[in-house]
């Protein structure tokens, strides 16, 4: 897993974090947390296109074209981000633990989810 900033690590955070898992798409590790751990993140470029581009050419895995973002706010506590730190470890560790498939018009779902409804999406 690494993580992705402008400034550094010398610099003070805000309480949002973009990263990507070596080896998996960002918008499967995002598909995994939601639906295996219950925890909503952002993939993508974020409406930062030029930025994201910029961080992930100082990454080390060219692979990756997108990340992963996490943010916190005022009502995020400290089990929520344990829980998020926890995931996102055991997500690097041992991939996903369920199946998935990528569907063109839904990305990355779980197979043989029995939560997922069948609804249209709005758009």
């Amino acid at each position: 897993m690494r993580t992705h900033s402008t400034f550094g690590d010398a610099h003070d955070r805000v309480p949002v974090v973009a990263f990507t898992v070596d080896g998996l798409d960002s918008h499967l590790v995002a598909a995994a947390l939601s639906a295996e751990h219950g925890i909503g993140v952002r993939a993508g470029k974020f409406c930062a296109h030029l930025l994201v581009d910029a961080l992930l050419e100082r990454g080390a895995d060219p692979a990756h074209t997108t990340a992963v973002r996490a943010s916190a706010g005022i009502g995020t506590t400290d089990e929520h981000v344990e829980r998020l730190v926890a995931a996102v470890a055991d997500l690097a560790a041992h991939g996903p633990r369920v199946a998935y498939r990528q569907d063109p018009a839904r990305g990355w779902e779980p197979v043989d989810d029995a939560r997922a409804p069948d609804v249209a999406l709005p758009w």
